[in-house]
């Protein structure tokens, strides 16, 4: 960890914020969730001026000093401050999780979220329309019998 952070230090001295970002990411991805590392990511992106990704990050930390609470602003007002859409626009590493498998500050700030209108409801077209696809399946399939069995009758017919 230390080498990386000197590595990450010595990208910032050279000016490189992108690279110190896509180093300290690469090792959230690798290592899991880091508080220090995520609040890293977020600071250099303020310093890049890429709020709505600083924004991503500081959910994640329990830093609420003015610079990371309206970064999270920014980006809780990306998705229309809709708990499903801040879950899914997390960063990847994240995104995939649980609620209950984030961390207890990003929890917090996703309870305090506006749920998504008719999400029960999508769940619940998705499903039907699950069973729309096999029965579209089965008639694909019958339709296919049919023709093959209609070009065997044709065939005998044109070779006797």
């Amino acid at each position: 960890m230390r080498r990386l952070i000197e590595r990450v230090e010595r990208d910032v001295v050279a000016g490189d914020l992108g690279s110190a970002r896509r180093r300290l990411m690469s090792r959230v991805r690798e290592a899991g969730y880091s508080a220090e590392l995520c609040e890293r990511i977020a600071r250099l992106s303020c310093d890049m001026r890429d709020t709505r990704e600083a924004g991503r990050w500081f959910f994640l930390t329990a830093c609420d000093d003015p610079q990371a609470s309206a970064a999270i602003a920014v980006f809780v007002q990306s998705c229309a401050g809709v708990r499903e859409r801040v879950l899914g626009q997390l960063p990847r590493c994240f995104a995939t999780r649980k609620p209950s498998g984030l961390p207890e500050c990003a929890q917090r700030r996703l309870a305090e979220l506006t749920p998504e209108p008719g999400a029960k409801q999508t769940s619940a077209r998705r499903q039907s329309g699950t069973g729309l696809g096999i029965g579209c399946m089965i008639l694909m399939a019958l339709v296919l019998l049919a023709a093959a069995y209609g070009v065997r009758s044709i065939l005998r017919d044109v070779l006797t």
